[in-house]
């Protein structure tokens, strides 16, 4: 058993756990369980868990699986390349890099910019699918303005 000196309040070494003393606030000592260098394949120490102390027959609760690296945000690949080659080629273009951009962030580790990219991506996308309808739709009213004119001189 030893005592740590630079905490505030006194803690004692027992084994593997820290011992957290009794204060005014809390009524039972609180174990902060040590981790050995190396351990979980990372080579540093892992920070401490704390928990209450264990009584015989109790059951130490389970605590939640929290995972450390996000999930990979969507880069709307294929939409975009729907969107290159069916709707609008220049917004296609541009969601397809962005859709890039989305997997080297990633592998960077850059979260921040993997997310950002993706939601430009996915703006883009939008846009060139809205750009292909008003283009639809203009090219369908100049058709059909042409027909008109076309049937009209003919009678």
């Amino acid at each position: 058993m030893a005592k740590l000196c630079n905490s505030y309040p006194p803690l004692t070494v027992v084994g593997n756990r820290v011992l957290q003393a009794e204060t005014d606030a809390q009524k039972t000592p609180v174990a902060v369980h040590l981790y050995q260098q190396g351990t979980h394949g990372y080579g540093g120490i892992t920070s401490p868990i704390t928990t209450q102390p264990e009584k015989k027959g109790e059951k130490r609760p389970v605590l939640p699986k929290i995972n450390i690296f996000p999930k990979k945000p969507d880069n709307y690949r294929w939409y975009s390349l729907f969107v290159l080659f069916c709707s609008c080629f220049l917004c296609g273009l541009v969601a397809l890099i962005y859709s890039f951009k989305v997997d080297e962030a990633y592998k960077r580790g850059d979260i921040v910019a993997a997310r950002s990219a993706s939601e430009r991506a996915r703006k883009w996308s939008y846009f060139g699918v809205l750009c292909g309808i008003m283009d639809f739709v203009i090219m369908a009213a100049i058709w059909l303005i042409i027909l008109y004119g076309v049937w009209r001189i003919q009678q």
